[in-house]
């Protein structure tokens, strides 16, 4: 851990000029595991995770298959897959629909699917997952958004049982929440606070834009903390500022180089090896462009899987990325394909 964090800062320090006005420096030879099957064009839903090192569950489909609700119409047969790397196989764990979806937190599993007009949860430790059908009263609560489900650890919550710490209330991991003291008016920033479950409060004001939790890293029990500025900006230089913060509240600067990588929206997250960086900046007259997956480490921030990704997490041991992603530089229909990159393993 601490071998990552002196990394991160020379990184940050000694490559963010020279690298700002580079072009994308791809690198091949990092273990890329193939599953053979399809995601969806998932948008902002997360679609895969880690079961453990070895396995990734995910939404997704077997190329050619398909199912007709409807006489005469043809859809594409999305389920629910487990792929294990060791085994080298992918196995179905359960049906599920073109609008379904997936939430995953330390072996417990919430997957919701449609069913003849109904809607259903498949939720529970892996492998002992019961089947719910949801209500018209949950349903109604949740469109009120007066129930919610935690995305970080997809247990299913009422607002009203919240502890009264602000206006605002939201869970996090156990025992930890987000708040803001008022509502947040038209051209205002009111800053959020982050409840340990010991010690202070710790106010995300580390900028005078909003600072929000993009995502929890397993692999150093950190969120990941993104700077949601008011004006967006697509270019090469635009810095787009990431913080770690663990569960004590400390936070350290996570800010990638500035870089083509920019002119898409990026989410970076934590691995063994560095700062790992998934960028949608596609060649918007074909092609991959800047677009797909970036590491940097001790040699620079540089291009491991090129195309343009949808879902994507790091495995717990931080070694391997989880990725569905399609290659813009292939001819033919656009395919999302489930793969992985092995940062802790390079070849020649």
């Amino acid at each position: 851990m601490t071998y990552f964090f002196q990394l991160s800062a020379l990184l940050l320090a000694g490559f963010f000029s020279s690298i700002c006005t580079s072009q994308v420096r791809d690198v091949r030879g990092y273990e890329i595991k193939e599953s053979g099957y399809l995601g969806r064009p998932s948008g902002i839903q997360q679609d895969l995770y880690w079961l453990d090192n070895d396995r990734v569950i995910f939404i997704g489909a077997k190329p050619g298959e398909f199912v007709e609700p409807i006489a005469g119409v043809k859809e594409i047969r999305y389920g629910l897959f487990v792929w294990s790397l060791k085994a080298g196989k992918v196995e179905r764990h359960h049906e599920g629909s073109a609008y379904s979806s997936l939430c995953v937190y330390r072996g417990y599993i919430r997957f919701e699917f449609d069913k003849n007009a109904a809607r259903y949860a498949l939720a529970g430790r892996f492998g002992q997952e019961t089947v719910e059908r949801l209500d018209r009263e949950i349903l109604e609560e949740r469109r009120k958004y007066e129930r919610v489900i935690n995305r970080l650890t997809c247990r299913e919550y009422k607002r009203s049982e919240l502890p009264p710490l602000g206006f605002r209330v939201t869970p996090l991991l156990e025992g930890e929440f987000l708040s803001q003291d008022r509502e947040q008016r038209l051209v205002e920033v009111v800053h959020w606070k982050y409840w340990p479950r010991e010690g202070s409060p710790v106010m995300l004001n580390m900028t005078l834009e909003t600072i929000g939790i993009e995502r929890y890293s397993e692999y150093l029990d950190s969120y990941v903390l993104q700077e949601y500025p008011s004006a967006v900006v697509f270019s090469d230089k635009v810095i787009r500022r990431w913080w770690l913060m663990d569960r004590k509240g400390q936070i350290r600067d996570f800010t990638p180089p500035t870089g083509p990588w920019m002119r898409g929206s990026t989410v970076v997250v934590p691995t063994e090896r560095g700062l790992f960086l998934v960028s949608h900046a596609i060649d918007i007259r074909g092609g991959n462009g800047a677009a797909g997956g970036y590491l940097l480490d001790d040699k620079g921030l540089y291009r491991v899987i090129a195309g343009r990704p949808e879902s994507f997490q790091v495995s717990p041991d931080g070694c391997r990325v989880a990725i569905s992603i399609s290659d813009r530089a292939q001819n033919g229909p656009i395919k999302r394909w489930i793969k992985t990159v092995n940062v802790c393993l390079k070849g020649g």
